[in-house]
């Protein structure tokens, strides 16, 4: 909800995937409480949140089945964990500056 290093975030969405066969694997989506995510030190940023705002139905109901931010983490660390020793898992973001750096903040 930011575009800030420590943002406060909503989603985390990854899909696994093989760099040498192109195949897609299994896929993680979870939808996080704002509330939670600025409580955990997420900055939110006004120009970020009326763009959200002005997005249709579609994306503005992606809001809702909300977990807790350290919820969310927690499923996404077991869900990585299990997609190869650590040396085999690479993730790639939105630049490695933006999606990446947040979340390594979060």
């Amino acid at each position: 909800m930011s575009r800030d290093p420590n943002a406060a975030i909503v989603s985390i969405g990854a899909v696994e995937f093989d760099t040498e066969t192109q195949e897609i694997g299994e896929r993680f989506y979870a939808v996080i409480d704002l509330a939670s995510s600025a409580e955990a030190g997420g900055t939110i940023d006004a120009s970020t949140v009326l763009w959200w705002m002005r997005q249709g139905d579609v994306a503005r109901a992606e809001f809702s089945n909300v977990v807790k931010i350290a919820d969310a983490f927690l499923q996404f660390s077991d869900w990585a964990g299990k997609r190869g020793c650590p040396e085999q898992v690479r993730i790639w973001g939105n630049g490695a500056a933006f999606d990446n750096v947040i979340l390594e903040t979060g």
